[in-house]
């Protein structure tokens, strides 16, 4: 009887020790289980951050994208119209305003009076740069 009580109280020690020890890793595995959610929520975080910050790194160059766009076509409809359009012009003579003909093109009328006579410098006058309407992605700009 002795012995069947003595082996009782061992078997009881080992039962307490293996279930202190289950409980301490119960507990252990809760903490890392707690640690690692605590680590994919901070992760999820940084990537949501990182989500938003590239977001508005492509609205920014979006938006630089298109000025530049913008300002390449304003950049060359200036140089068509440029190229395109005389810097002088011809002022009709004086008699020409009275009898009503002073309204052909400078560029027609400049190449009748060089026809005819020479080109007089009195007549030449400085024509204004007129730049036409650019059209891009369906907006016109100036």
């Amino acid at each position: 009887r002795k012995h069947v009580e003595a082996v009782l109280r061992e078997m009881r020690i080992d039962i307490d020790g293996v279930d202190t020890k289950r409980k301490r890793d119960k507990q252990g595995l809760q903490e890392g289980v707690a640690g690692l959610q605590d680590q994919w929520r901070s992760s999820l975080e940084a990537v949501e951050s990182t989500l938003k910050g590239l977001e508005h790194i492509s609205k920014v160059l979006s938006m630089a994208l298109q000025g530049e766009r913008v300002s390449i076509a304003l950049e060359v409809q200036d140089f068509v119209d440029r190229k395109d359009m005389p810097y002088v012009g011809v002022r009709a003579p004086p008699e020409r305003l009275k009898t009503g003909q002073g309204k052909a093109s400078p560029r027609k009328e400049m190449e009748k009076v060089r026809r005819r006579e020479g080109l007089d410098p009195s007549l030449l006058m400085r024509l204004q740069y007129q730049p036409t309407p650019v059209s891009v992605q369906g907006s016109e700009f100036d």
